[in-house]
């Protein structure tokens, strides 16, 4: 069982090899998930960046995570936790991660790792 659930903002870190990237390393080596709502968001990324879908998918493929899926019963709780975190800017993908905890035995919300703030740095 992942002890970890990435967000796309995480996977993203890693991917573009930012600071805070070790951090998503040692997750990813601890066992770690992802949602496909977030994983839609990190194959959008990199699609706006060109790159295609295959080397998109041999890339996240490699990373060995465990994928969580976006089933009805999570888009309720995710849809329901809205007025509970908008007065702390938690977006849609945010609020999957939190629900996709449930999801994985033990897991542990990795939040942003793109910075010593918690915001990821700039994408181009």
């Amino acid at each position: 069982m992942p002890h970890y659930v990435l967000d796309a903002s995480a996977l993203l870190t890693l991917l573009h090899q930012e600071p805070g990237s070790d951090k998503v390393v040692q997750a990813i080596e601890d066992g770690a998930a992802i949602s496909t709502v977030n994983l839609a968001e990190v194959a959008s990324k990199l699609n706006d960046l060109g790159a295609p879908e295959m080397v998109i998918q041999d890339a996240i493929n490699a990373l060995e995570l465990t994928i969580v899926d976006f089933s009805a019963e999570l888009a309720y709780k995710v849809g329901v936790l809205r007025p509970l975190t908008k007065h702390i800017g938690l977006s849609l993908g945010d609020r999957n991660s939190l629900n996709a905890n449930d999801k994985t035995a033990d897991a542990r919300s990795l939040g942003r790792w793109g910075s010593h703030s918690g915001s990821p740095p700039p994408r181009q």
